[in-house]
This record gives structure tokens, C-alpha cells and sequence, in this order.
């Protein structure tokens, strides 16, 4: 699989549109290691979530055993997700039709 660098699209809690595509991709994704999510994502969008979800220098989120990565497609279109308190914080460059 090549390597990407997809941005940051949505979390759960802001997702646009029809929350059934992002349902689409839990269901049909699988757990990766945080080696292959930060292969893919643009770590620095990463490090910015991690700031605003209370994270430490020193205490990055691939550090957490609580997080875990994932990985899927959105109407064909790859996408990177990680898991933390129950939200999915998703990278893609897939974009709702309107």
C-alpha cells in the first residue's frame, strides 16, 4: 500500500452531512498499528488534535493504550481514523457530495 499523507476530515461529534458514511466506515474497517496510521495522516494535523485533546509533550497519543487506529474506505476512498473516549477523529480526503 503506498504511503499517504491524508488530512484531518471530522470527528464524530461534528460530522457533515449523512453520519451513515462514517458508520460505513467503522463497520467495515480494521485495527492497524499506530506505525501505519502515522504513515498514512498528516502527523502535524495529529499533534494539533493531540494539543487540544489535553496530551503532553513527552506523552504523544500513540502512547496511550486506551487509543487505537484504524483504517477503512469511505465510498472507495481510503481513510485513517483513531479512537479516543468513544470518538472517532477520521483523516481522508474523501468529500460528502451535496
Amino acid at each position: 500500500m503506498a504511503k499517504r499523507s491524508l488530512p484531518f476530515f471530522s470527528n464524530r461529534e461534528n460530522w457533515p452531512g449523512n453520519v451513515a458514511h462514517l458508520n460505513d466506515l467503522i463497520e467495515g474497517s480494521i485495527e492497524v498499528t499506530s506505525r501505519s496510521f502515522f504513515a498514512n495522516v498528516k502527523v502535524e494535523e495529529v499533534r494539533l488534535l493531540q494539543e487540544e485533546l489535553g496530551y503532553r509533550k513527552g506523552s504523544p497519543i500513540e502512547s496511550d493504550p486506551l487509543v487505537t487506529f484504524h483504517r477503512g474506505k469511505i465510498e472507495g476512498k481510503w481513510a485513517y481514523y483513531f479512537v479516543w473516549s468513544a470518538i472517532e477523529f477520521v483523516f481522508t480526503d474523501w468529500r460528502p457530495t451535496v
